[in-house]
């Protein structure tokens, strides 16, 4: 998926290279159950620190994903805004994610 214009300047933000990553939906991918688990603790534990209601959070693990090319890490750009951290950048290693024609789904 190409990136936006918006996306490539917080990428750069970051320090990560919009030229070695490639945005992906959500439902084009799977995650492996426990790595599932460990997300939705964290993003309870970020509603409960940042006082943020839990679906917005949840909806904020789904919005931007990208792909890193070289590493064939998931990341996961977190934007929380109006909290003392704006912008959390989380990165799921390879085997714990991947695209769904790899026979896989998300259960």
């Amino acid at each position: 998926m190409r990136l936006t214009q918006e996306q490539v300047e917080r990428l750069r933000g970051m320090d990560l290279d919009p030229d070695r990553v490639s945005a992906v939906n959500i439902t084009d991918i799977w995650i492996e159950r426990q790595t599932q688990i460990s997300i939705v603790k964290s993003a309870y534990m970020l509603a409960e620190v940042y006082n943020l209601d839990l679906a917005d959070v949840r909806e904020a693990l789904t919005r931007e994903l990208y792909w890193h090319l070289d590493t064939e890490e998931l990341g996961i750009m977190i934007r929380m805004e109006d909290t003392d951290v704006e912008t959390m950048y989380v990165r799921i290693p390879v085997g714990r994610w991947g695209f769904r024609e790899d026979e896989r789904v998300t259960q």
